[in-house]
């Protein structure tokens, strides 16, 4: 969908994510076949479904968490023909979510001008975080003031810039951390923090636990 999206643990309950990239090719050998043009370009198009949350409670969306806890049964003890499966499940998902979401809503100018703009700060933010970036460097790359800059952030991710870059580098950190090759000093200047410290203390804030811990619960 050349979507950026990002997930995070809600309160605390223990989760974990599962993530599933759909070519689509898996649907159809070739974008000019009829059904697809039908079907699936015209939500793959649609810049208003950026994302839908599934709720339990919901019966048609119920039955999309169903089958893909279906899927990953499937992945985890895969066998002969365990392709054509995931291929079933994902054409039934494909099915449902085409005859159950508004796919004629249209974005606003706001919100389309928004959107871009987050992409494009979220992808230069991605490729410097390495980088010292205050909020008016962050403003002045979104040609924004401070102030706009900020209620962009608040609208879409409901962080301020700063806090959205400082929880990006925790989560980018932690491959590194798990690793356990490296100082935290080191993975701290890796990813654009002044100094071990401050980026425990960011760690704690974000996490809940600091840096050492999440490791040693990476092990048990």
């Amino acid at each position: 969908m050349n979507e950026i999206y990002s997930a995070c643990t809600y309160q605390s309950y223990d989760c974990h994510f599962v993530i599933y990239r759909v070519s689509p090719s898996v649907l159809f050998q070739t974008e000019n076949n009829p059904l697809y043009q039908k079907y699936i370009r015209p939500l793959i198009d649609q810049p208003s479904f950026g994302y839908q949350t599934l709720v339990p409670k919901i019966p048609w969306q119920k039955y999309i968490l169903e089958m893909i806890r279906k899927m990953n049964d499937i992945c985890d003890r895969p066998v002969d023909g365990y392709e054509l499966k995931i291929n079933h499940f994902v054409n039934e998902i494909f099915y449902y979510i085409f005859h159950n979401v508004n796919l004629s809503k249209e974005l606003s100018l706001k919100e389309s001008r928004d959107l871009e703009r987050m992409k494009d700060v979220m992808i230069y933010l991605n490729k410097t975080i390495d980088q010292k970036h205050t909020l008016a460097d962050i403003a002045s790359y979104c040609h924004l003031s401070n102030s706009e800059c900020c209620r962009l952030f608040q609208r879409n991710v409901h962080l301020s810039p700063v806090d959205y870059l400082n929880q990006l580098r925790i989560h980018m950190s932690l491959s590194e951390i798990i690793k356990h090759e490296k100082k935290i000093t080191d993975i701290a200047k890796m990813y654009g923090f002044s100094g071990s410290s401050y980026f425990s203390e960011m760690f704690k804030k974000t996490l809940g636990i600091t840096p050492r811990a999440f490791y040693k619960s990476v092990l048990q």
